[in-house]
């Protein structure tokens, strides 16, 4: 993380990870993506494949009980 130089002018200007504002710098938060991506996978992993198989039953049994329900009201209101 920090302020990354893009013109010569700007280089020998970021102390520390504080930009002076000498030349043109952009701030990139690519490293804490970073982390924050192997956080999330290393949690998804830690997780058993039966809670995968429930969440996906979940998701069918939702997707059904709403269609069910939208077919119902389709018929109440005469289509």
């Amino acid at each position: 993380m920090g302020w990354i130089c893009v013109t010569d002018g700007c280089e020998g200007h970021i102390v520390n990870g504080i930009w002076d504002g000498s030349g043109v710098a952009y701030f990139s938060i690519s490293d804490e993506v970073t982390v924050l991506h192997d956080i999330f996978f290393e949690f998804l992993f830690t997780i058993s494949g039966t809670v995968y198989m429930f969440l996906f039953l979940l998701i069918i049994l939702t997707l059904i009980i709403s269609v069910a329900i939208n077919i119902k009201k389709l018929m109440k209101n005469g289509y």
